[in-house]
């Protein structure tokens, strides 16, 4: 069962179609020209990739397909990513934090790790030893 969205006033003549979608096309087209552009771009900025492109026509429009694979990335950019990677993927608040946060200071002795799991951490006061003021 196909539901219309919607309904047409007047019947459109062929001719009128066909110069509709020959615009719509072209538009079309221009976006993947840009997609082309935007890949040569990458690639002088050291992001190296293929780009795959294609239109097809549909019965009631077009479908446009734009993908684009890295391959390589020149050393100066992988340098600039990676101190973007980092930056984005550290968890400044998230559990992952706390955990490492508790296993360093069990590491340095600051607190110490109870003998079943679930339960809470206790902090142990480590003043008065020798070298301590």
């Amino acid at each position: 069962m196909v539901t219309q969205i919607f309904e047409a006033r007047e019947r459109i003549d062929k001719s009128t179609l066909k110069l509709v979608r020959a615009t719509i096309q072209k538009r079309l087209a221009s976006v993947l020209s840009y997609a082309h552009y935007v890949s040569r771009q990458l690639h002088r900025s050291g992001i190296h990739g293929n780009i795959y492109t294609s239109m097809d026509i549909l019965p009631d429009g077009f479908r446009i397909v734009v993908e684009y694979h890295i391959v390589t990335l020149d050393e100066d950019v992988l340098r600039k990513f990676r101190g973007q990677l980092y930056q984005t993927s550290y968890d400044y608040q998230g559990p992952l934090r706390i955990y490492r946060k508790i296993e360093r200071l069990i590491s340095e002795g600051k607190i110490e790790e109870s003998g079943e799991e679930g339960e809470e951490v206790e902090i142990v006061e480590r003043g008065g030893e020798a070298g301590d003021t």
